[in-house]
């Protein structure tokens, strides 16, 4: 992983630290990824955008699955917040995601185009299709995670799917 850009640094007797910059990274499956950073005090924020190909970072998923391959659009911002950061904004499926899990004995296929919008603890999508060997479907609507009391999380998601009982696993 590589980082180029610029930052600046300020600080004058009796104010707060502040910072500012914008990089652009680079590596292994990352395109045009760009980091803006903005901190004034102990407030701070991160914004980052660009593609991430799913199959280069196994970082990412490899606790949840075998294998993932595509390719992620990103445009995310993270801010500082009194317990944890705040994530918010959408990632794209810019290329066809394509997942393995070892309890499946197929691949999932979520078709380029999808989208997830992140708010805070809440994961939404308005409709995010979903395709296995005898089955097509779309999933709709949001969970929303609440990392201190796993009893107040919620999900409230809708699946429509067409099943075909001969080719499905």
């Amino acid at each position: 992983l590589a980082a180029s850009g610029e930052a600046k640094v300020s600080y004058a007797a009796g104010a707060p630290l502040t910072a500012d910059g914008s990089f652009r990274l680079s590596g292994p499956g990352l395109n045009k990824i760009e980091l803006g950073v903005r901190a004034r005090g102990a407030d701070a924020q991160a914004h980052l955008t660009g593609e991430i190909e799913l199959g280069r970072w196994p970082l990412l998923w490899s606790r949840y699955l075998k294998t993932a391959t595509g390719t992620a659009a990103v445009d995310l911002t993270v801010a500082s917040a009194p317990k944890r950061p705040r994530v918010s904004g959408k990632v794209r499926i810019a290329r066809d995601f394509v997942l393995r899990t070892s309890r499946w004995p197929a691949p999932f296929t979520l078709p380029a185009s999808g989208e997830l919008d992140f708010d805070g603890g809440t994961l939404a999508t308005a409709g995010l299709s979903i395709d296995t060997p005898g089955m097509h479907g779309k999933l709709a609507g949001h969970a929303t995670f609440d990392p201190d009391d796993a009893d107040k999380s919620t999900v409230a998601l809708s699946l429509a799917a067409e099943l075909d009982a001969a080719r499905f696993p």
